[in-house]
């Protein structure tokens, strides 16, 4: 029987539980992780979508944080826990303590938000990311969210000319239309960054290069593009930008579930 055919025959649960052996051993080499990632890679491509498993695919996400930590990537070992909590359903040891060993050893770490960035990260800076992945529905949320000042800057104009007129004040004044021309352009400007920050990472979630983006800016022509970008998967394992960002329903980050 050749050592193909007997891997595939191989269940999930032996297959994640000689590689868990193998990655928890105290006297693992750092040569050994390489080939270690490989096994993973390999088991996740296979697994990690299937429903049947159930909650049992969190040992996937809690190996994958597990070399993570060994290759001393904090941040991705950190967030790659909580996933694997969210998977289990409920918080656990060794997730918990191995969390805690990451913030001793590296204090500035900071817990992950929903698209997969420090919670620490202000607005303005995650409007301004170009780095990372968004996938289809963060995609939605961050064209949404581009265009929430802008109206609200045009509602608020509308109003005090409504105000203005029912009074029979007048005119609003110069320096009213001035203010508002300024935060006009000011909510412009962050749309425009933001919708640009989406759309790069958008195409790294189909590992595609950010200079697609070019095609996003071309009027008439730009439909294909955004049609791809709307309803196009993303890649389900990583690739060079990153691991899949997988965010909540848009419903669901709407109403804070």
């Amino acid at each position: 029987m050749s050592k193909q055919s007997t891997v595939e025959e191989q269940s999930y649960e032996e297959r994640i539980g000689k590689l868990e052996i193998k990655l928890k051993n105290p006297e693992l080499p750092n040569s050994a992780i390489p080939k270690l990632q490989e096994q993973l890679a390999d088991i996740a491509d296979e697994y990690q979508d299937d429903g049947r498993l159930g909650a049992a695919r969190y040992k996937i996400y809690e190996l994958q944080a597990l070399i993570f930590f060994y290759q001393k990537k904090d941040k991705d070992a950190y967030r790659f826990l909580d996933i694997a909590q969210d998977t289990y359903g409920s918080q656990y040891e060794y997730a918990t303590n191995l969390q805690s060993q990451i913030i001793d050893d590296n204090p500035s770490i900071a817990p992950i938000d929903e698209f997969g960035h420090d919670s620490s990260y202000t607005p303005l800076r995650r409007a301004a990311l170009f780095d990372g992945r968004l996938d289809r529905t963060g995609f939605l949320l961050g064209v949404f969210y581009s265009f929430i000042p802008l109206c609200a800057v045009i509602l608020f104009y509308a109003i005090i000319n409504f105000l203005i007129g029912a009074s029979a004040i007048g005119a609003p004044t110069m320096m009213l239309n001035i203010f508002v021309f300024i935060l006009s352009v000011a909510c412009s400007l962050m749309a425009i960054i933001t919708l640009l920050s989406v759309i790069v990472r958008r195409w790294h979630d189909m590992g595609r290069t950010g200079s697609y983006t070019l095609f996003s800016l071309i009027p008439y022509v730009n439909v294909i593009p955004f049609a791809f970008l709307f309803f196009c998967p993303g890649q389900k394992k990583a690739n060079e930008y990153g691991h899949p960002r997988h965010t909540r329903s848009f419903i669901g980050v709407i109403l804070g579930r």
